[in-house]
């Protein structure tokens, strides 16, 4: 027998992993990967946010602040971090 305990031996039985961060976005439940944009998991998702200065190719720089979100963790509201250069974040 081993002393470690992993994440999926603590939560055997208790139902699926969640692989990922639990997101609400306009009001439905999705899961972004880890390290993952906003923007991106939003896409991936088949929302829009409107963006100039985003392109997957190029480094995030959230300058024209076209995309700013509302991110509200229940614990903490971070207003307004634009979705092109910040991850979800638990």
């Amino acid at each position: 027998m081993s002393d470690t305990t992993t994440e999926a031996d603590a939560t055997e039985g208790d139902g699926p992993v969640i692989d990922g961060v639990p997101v609400t976005l306009n009001g439905r439940a999705i899961v972004a990967h880890q390290g993952e944009l906003i923007i991106e998991a939003a896409e991936r998702n088949g929302v829009y946010i409107p963006r100039f200065c985003y392109h997957r190719r190029m480094e995030p720089v959230g300058m024209c602040r076209m995309c700013i979100v509302e991110v509200d963790t229940g614990a903490v509201r971070r207003c307004c971090p634009a979705a092109c250069s910040s991850a979800p974040r638990t």
